[in-house]
């Protein structure tokens, strides 16, 4: 009796024992790329308000970006035009003066060059709005212009050394 309980204890030690050492050969530890989550919040400014506008007027509208999160972070802007709820082409019918190079434009975006640090505001991404007379005639009388401005952003710190490099932004 004293035999079959040593030889149970002996197998149980074994397969225990081969257990914790199959568990330990396949295991397999990811190659992750370290992305600090943070909390990416960022606020968007604008000057212009809601306001009637004729065929060639240029408008103020100062633009810029707030980070009011706990992180440093790069950010991308995207523009949109809708005509009456209709999506337009925006370059057919507004010209912006950016003329800071903060911004670079890349695939739709607008991105800010660097990464901006909590508490801090981004230089303008324009500051005037130019409606090209030539494409807005009277049959945009009465018609509803909507510019949407979209910001991105994504944590920067351990994520790419530019905003061209990072990766996590949301879609």
């Amino acid at each position: 009796m004293k035999r079959k309980v040593l030889l149970v204890s002996v197998t149980l030690i074994l397969v225990i024992f081969l257990s914790f050492t199959m568990t330990t050969l396949y295991t397999v530890i990811p190659n992750i790329d370290v992305i600090v989550s943070g909390n990416v919040k960022l606020n968007l400014f604008q000057t212009a308000k809601e306001q009637t506008i004729l065929p060639g007027d240029t408008v103020d509208n100062i633009v810029t970006v707030k980070n009011t999160g706990d992180t440093s972070a790069y950010l991308k802007i995207a523009l949109s035009l809708t005509i009456d709820g209709d999506t337009a082409d925006i370059d057919n019918y507004i010209e912006f003066n950016i003329s800071d190079t903060s911004w670079i434009f890349k695939d739709g975006y607008y991105y800010y060059n660097t990464a901006l640090a909590k508490d801090n505001t981004t230089n303008a991404l324009f500051t005037k709005m130019h409606f090209k007379g030539e494409n807005i005639g009277s049959s945009f009388i009465g018609k509803v212009i909507e510019l949407k401005i979209t910001v991105y952003g994504v944590a920067s710190e351990n994520n790419g050394s530019t905003p061209f490099d990072a990766t996590g932004w949301p879609v």
